[in-house]
């Protein structure tokens, strides 16, 4: 598996990681605090995995 396949998989999973504190929230088994937590750090890890599997852009 090569280096951007396996950061495009992470950020996949960061997406979907990002979805589930709010069902988690509405179903009552978390609370908001750790929904802010959960999303914030989901949210950094797909951003900093899709800007590096991004492909490169030639000028």
């Amino acid at each position: 598996m090569t280096l951007r396949r396996a950061l495009r998989l992470v950020s996949w999973l960061a997406l979907v990681a990002t979805l589930w504190p709010a069902i988690a929230y509405f179903r009552g088994t978390l609370d908001l605090d750790a929904v802010k937590r959960w999303m914030l750090i989901a949210t950094v890890v797909w951003f900093a995995s899709a800007w590096a599997a991004a492909p490169p852009t030639h000028q």
